[in-house]
């Protein structure tokens, strides 16, 4: 999904330009589940192998170490992933297995 507007042009070469978007004075929010297998301390980031929610930043607001669930996001096994939303709880649900 590309928000309307967005030039490619404007795009990074990390994280895919989301940092220079400026999402925090845009009108709409921007929710991204992130799967990340970076270690970025400047992103406040866990480890390299984790599920991060962001809410209009790259900052997640919710993590969850996934090693500690023996599920490795670099393993060459593949994972399927669902995402259930429920807006009137305000839930967010990532599901993640081999």
């Amino acid at each position: 999904m590309v928000l309307k507007g967005y030039r490619f042009t404007d795009v990074g070469k990390r994280s895919f330009g989301f940092s220079k978007m400026g999402l925090h004075t845009s009108k709409f929010r921007v929710v991204v589940v992130e799967f990340d297998t970076s270690f970025d301390l400047e992103y406040g980031d866990l480890n390299g192998n984790h599920v991060g929610i962001d809410v209009d930043s790259l900052l997640s607001v919710k993590f969850c170490n996934i090693s500690s669930k023996n599920i490795f996001l670099n393993s060459v096994k593949k994972l399927v992933s669902w995402i259930d939303d429920d807006a009137s709880a305000k839930r967010l649900e990532v599901r993640l297995c081999y």
